[in-house]
Formats: structure tokens, sequence, C-alpha cells
């Protein structure tokens, strides 16, 4: 009798609604947010890379200031070009040729 009724008990403990459900819900949102954390992670890892590079290099952070306050130095020329979407983010500055 005390078999039959831990057996019940253990039965409408996995199907109730903290049972396997509410597992099986939980593991896919635990692995969701390892999904964003990696993703935090990676765009965290690409800032601090752009931000050695631009300490590293003065001229990139010229050249970024610039194209950020859309200014140009005498003589440039900037070319615009139809059908191309402008960037949602600023894209990486690339590093000046060294003579």
């Amino acid at each position: 009798m005390i078999a039959l009724a831990a057996s019940a008990y253990a039965i409408l403990a996995l199907t109730g609604p903290e049972g396997v459900s509410s597992l099986l819900a939980k593991w896919d949102q635990i692995r969701q947010l390892e999904q964003e954390n990696n993703t935090i992670r990676t765009r965290i890892a690409e800032k601090r890379k752009r931000i050695l590079m631009l300490e590293e290099q003065r001229d990139a952070i010229d050249i970024e200031v610039r194209r950020e306050l859309q200014q140009l130095r005498k003589n440039e020329k900037v070319l615009i070009l139809e059908g191309q979407r402008k960037p949602s983010a600023p894209a990486e500055p690339t590093p000046p040729a060294s003579n």
C-alpha cells in the first residue's frame, strides 16, 4: 500500500506544474540565456579589440572622429554611392599605410 501511494505521488509530482515539462522549459531558458551570454561576450571582445586598436594607432582615432563628425580635411573627397544603405554600426577604420 505504501509503495502504491509513493508511486502515485511520484507520478503526480512529475506530471504536475513543477514536473518534467517545467524542467524542460527551464533547460530551454538556460540554453537561450547561454546563447545570449555568448553573443554579449563576443561583442565585448570585439569592442575591447577596437579600443586597443584605437589606443595603439593614433591615426585611426583621427579617422574615426572625422568620420563620426562627418568632417573632411583639405583636398579630401568623399564618394557617395547611390543604392547603398548607410551602415547601422560604424565600420572599423582601416589602419593607415606606413611608407
